[in-house]
């Protein structure tokens, strides 16, 4: 049940990525924005998504006790479409890891 709920807000999250500004674009104070936060995993998964060229996102989720899973798309068709890979590859490795939270795009 709670793998449909998580499903159907990314959906509605990704309605509305057109355009809008990401996570950390509209709350630059939030925990999950400070870099200076991130295991060790997802600091280097975003100095490497930092190199890749082309249309691209990242997607990331931490909880109160400090796991995290992300994910993150390159190369894609529009950058739309790169969120929307994004979202799903957090949500995939948020599921292996047990966390139950939404995956946010912060690049």
């Amino acid at each position: 049940m709670t793998r449909i709920y998580l499903s159907i807000a990314s959906i509605f999250l990704l309605a509305g990525c057109n355009s809008t500004p990401n996570y950390c674009e509209q709350n630059p104070q939030a925990k999950i924005c400070d870099v200076d936060s991130y295991s060790l995993s997802t600091y280097e998964g975003l100095k490497n998504f930092n190199q890749l060229k082309g249309k691209k996102a990242f997607a990331l989720v931490q909880t109160e006790d400090g796991r995290e899973a992300y994910g993150y798309s390159y190369q894609a068709q529009s950058t739309k479409k790169a969120q929307k890979q994004a979202i799903i590859a957090c949500q995939s490795r948020a599921r292996m890891a047990k966390i139950n939270a939404l995956c946010q795009l912060i690049r």
